[in-house]
């Protein structure tokens, strides 16, 4: 199994901050739909205890897969205010 794309996570010491978000676009008013999954996000993160540059990092980032039609996800990787690693689910 070829797990090359996880190398930029082990490049960079943690603590990583993950998110998992629907960023569907197969919805009605989905702009609406992303903003509140970043926001959510953001805050999620602010509670759970990240840093508030890598909750913004994070938040920033979600449906930035506009490109992708239908049901998707996302998965993305932040840490000390960087994102490292997003992935399309």
């Amino acid at each position: 199994m070829r797990l090359h794309f996880l190398d930029a996570l082990y490049a960079m010491p943690g603590p990583y901050a993950s998110v998992y978000v629907d960023t569907s676009r197969d919805i009605d008013d989905r702009d609406k739909a992303i903003e509140l999954h970043s926001r959510h996000a953001r805050s999620d993160l602010i509670e759970l205890g990240a840093d508030p540059a890598t909750a913004e990092v994070s938040a920033a980032a979600v449906g930035t897969d506009a490109d992708l039609p239908g049901r998707h996800g996302q998965a993305l990787f932040a840490t000390h205010g960087e994102l490292v690693l997003t992935a399309t689910t």
